[in-house]
Formats: structure tokens, sequence, C-alpha cells
């Protein structure tokens, strides 16, 4: 289980409901001379609660996690590759 607190200003606020699937990426700290790493997890929102100051607190179940170098700025389309997701046309 994996507990986060979500800013109100996400904007994927709206999406963030019990049993929808995410991928969350958690940096891990960085204090020796190697390159930034994180856990990639794929993951289902498992409780959605109102935190202080209006953010979120979500707790996640992991399905799959790996442990990889820190992107930083990866896209939607890159996670979606990794897990082997396609997107479906409009």
């Amino acid at each position: 289980m994996l507990t986060v607190l979500v800013e109100p200003a996400t904007p994927t606020l709206d999406f963030l409901q019990p049993g929808k699937m995410w991928t969350v990426e958690v940096q891990l700290p960085s204090d020796h001379p190697f390159e930034p790493k994180c856990m990639h997890c794929q993951a289902t929102v498992t409780r959605v609660t109102s935190g202080r100051d209006g953010e979120m607190r979500v707790a996640f179940k992991i399905n799959y996690m790996k442990f990889q170098n820190y992107a930083g700025s990866r896209t939607l389309a890159d996670f979606a590759s990794d897990l082997g997701i396609v997107q479906q046309p409009n």
C-alpha cells in the first residue's frame, strides 16, 4: 500500500476514484553518486480522503513495481508504452 498527498490544483484530481488504475512514479533519495532512481508502479486507487488545506490523501494498492532511472519529465505516452497500454483512436 502506498499513500500520497495530491494538491487540489492537480488537473487529474477528478480521475482519482477507487478502482481506477494509475501509473505512479516515486522518486527515491539520491544521496549517492549514481543517477537518480525511482519506483515505477502500476497501482489501483483503493481509498481517497480529504487532507489538510484542501489536498486529497490517496491510497494505492501496488500491482506491479520496478526500479529504474528517474526520468523526471516523462509523458503519459511514455508510461503507457512501458506498460503495454495502447491508446484507442478518437
